[in-house]
């Protein structure tokens, strides 16, 4: 019986263990940061994604980020956020990027217009800012003029002396013509 025990002790330990096979598991995908959105940057009709990336609060600077980790974060100088939306125009083959950043003053909300050329992130006009009180949810502060498409039209505030008013001042709303710089 002890031989027994022993020759079944000694074949179970030279016996080969069953193999356990490891199933890959494939990587979950990358959660999309909040408030990002996908845009065709390059126009050859791959998407990705833009979102601020970073909030430098003491040194004011807002950071947008990219899907892509090679491509050239944006920095908005003086600014405390953005909301990122696209623009698209028919003198381009890609997305523009539309950035409302958060300005120091937030009596404005600040645009900035760039789009991806020669390997950069580059502003085809300079940055305007809307006052709050010429704002409403169905401005469009920037689009392609009908009369001529090499310019843009975009909305922007002034400030104008008003003597008949009890403020004696008056922000008024209005639209420009602009070129777009190559």
């Amino acid at each position: 019986m002890r031989f027994c025990i022993l020759i079944f002790l000694i074949s179970s330990v030279g016996c080969k263990q069953p193999e356990i096979k490891k199933i890959a598991v494939p990587p979950t995908p990358s959660s999309i940061p909040k408030g990002a959105l996908h845009a065709d940057f390059f126009g050859n009709q791959d998407s990705l994604y833009a979102f601020v990336k970073e909030i430098d609060l003491p040194n004011q600077i807002t950071y947008i980020g990219f899907e892509d980790d090679s491509l050239p974060l944006i920095a908005i100088p003086e600014s405390m956020g953005a909301k990122l939306q696209t623009i698209k125009l028919s003198i381009f083959p890609q997305d523009l990027l539309l950035i409302n950043a958060t300005p120091i003053d937030t009596n404005f909300h600040e645009y900035h217009v760039y789009i991806w050329k020669d390997s950069l992130w580059k502003q085809p006009v300079n940055r305007f800012y809307i006052h709050n009180s010429n704002f409403n949810d169905s401005l469009v502060p920037i689009m392609e003029d009908p009369k001529d498409s090499t310019k843009l039209l975009r909305h922007y505030s002034v400030f104008d002396m008003d003597t008949h008013s009890d403020k004696k001042y008056l922000w008024q709303l209005r639209q420009e013509s602009v070129r777009i710089s190559e």
